[in-house]
């Protein structure tokens, strides 16, 4: 296998190659990605988003960001301690595009030859299309959550909606002119009770656009957030995502995480239904937190700090290794997991 095109290959086989290497005492040679969150800050106020719900300035603070140097220096040192393959980085938040040296940052990721990626809510995507275009990043997901009127009382501002649209409408201008076909922009649409009887609606609104993709998410909840999908008529949405999967549309539509019909209503309703009881995020992701903290995801400690040490010797350090293999010993329990969209539901 040629490992420099693995993080390009379908999500199947990609989960086939994770599964072979479990076994291995915990270790994994490589990320196959890095989702690095650059600020918690965000410039909008999306009523479903736990971030906003937690009080997102007291996550700031806890946060502070890593200024441009330490970036550099964490690239640098992804360089000279290579993996079997530079993962890709993709860029997060809050909201990425608010840091004032964003075009800084994914130019000298670009200068290094990383592949990157980021989602955005596409307000400032207009401002950095030009940037994202020249700097050849691989992928944008842009976050909408159905019409136009759906969205923007999603977000809590109004006019975001024809913002992302103009944003995305940029980068294929951009694309054009510079003859390229990267990067490949998905929408990305968290189903719940405002746009879940609207699926529809929203493919045929977004297929002209310029979108490569659509991708409409499930909701992700925790243990005591099952209210959060009351407002959802479950067989409604049932009977409307078989009709979009057996429809065929200008653009691909996927659902993520790939929930089988027959289980969509116990997704939703029943919390302690018998999914399979395992996760591959910590074998193939890492995610690094705005002040340069390591964790696999929102359920795991800090394994260390990208600021005092090379991500390489982090990756595999003991207690990483420790969380794989209670991972593959217990399953995953952490209130966190119970329907988090990157677990393993078969």
């Amino acid at each position: 296998m040629d490992l420099k095109k693995l993080q390009n290959l379908p999500n199947t086989k990609i989960m086939k190659f994770a599964n072979s290497i479990r076994i291995f005492r915990g270790y994994s040679p490589f990320p196959v990605y890095i989702l690095l969150y650059l600020t918690y800050r965000c410039n909008l106020k999306c009523d479903f988003c736990p971030q906003y719900n937690r009080g997102r300035s007291n996550i700031v603070k806890s946060y502070p960001e890593m200024n441009l140097s330490e970036l550099k220096n964490f690239v640098d040192n992804l360089i000279r301690d290579k993996f079997f393959i530079n993962p890709r980085i993709h860029f997060f938040g809050g909201e990425p595009l608010l840091r004032k040296d964003f075009l800084e940052i994914i130019k000298y990721v670009d200068e290094k030859d990383i592949k990157f990626s980021l989602t955005t809510n596409g307000i400032l995507l207009k401002k950095f299309a030009e940037g994202l275009v020249e700097n050849n990043a691989k992928y944008i997901n842009v976050s909408i959550d159905g019409p136009e009127l759906i969205h923007d009382k999603n977000r809590g501002v109004q006019g975001t909606f024809k913002k992302a649209l103009m944003g995305i409408n940029k980068v294929v201008y951009f694309k054009q002119k510079n003859k390229k076909n990267n990067p490949k922009i998905t929408v990305n649409c968290t189903i719940n009770a405002s746009n879940y009887n609207h699926l529809e609606e929203t493919i045929y609104t977004l297929q002209n656009s310029g979108i490569d993709s659509l991708t409409f998410q499930h909701l992700r909840f925790y243990k005591d957030k099952l209210y959060d999908a009351k407002g959802i008529d479950i067989d409604y949405l049932t009977k409307e995502i078989v009709k979009i999967k057996k429809s065929r549309y200008q653009i691909p539509i996927t659902f993520f995480p790939g929930i089988k019909v027959k289980d969509i209503t116990p997704y939703y309703r029943d919390l302690s239904y018998r999914f399979y009881n395992k996760c591959l995020r910590p074998w193939l992701v890492s995610t690094i937190m705005p002040n340069g903290d390591v964790v696999a995801c929102s359920a795991s400690e800090v394994f260390g700090n990208i600021k005092t040490q090379p991500l390489k010797l982090i990756w595999n350090n003991g207690a990483y290794r420790a969380f794989r293999n209670k991972i593959n010993s217990q399953g995953i329990s952490h209130e966190n997991c119970i329907r988090c969209c990157h677990r393993q539901y078969y």
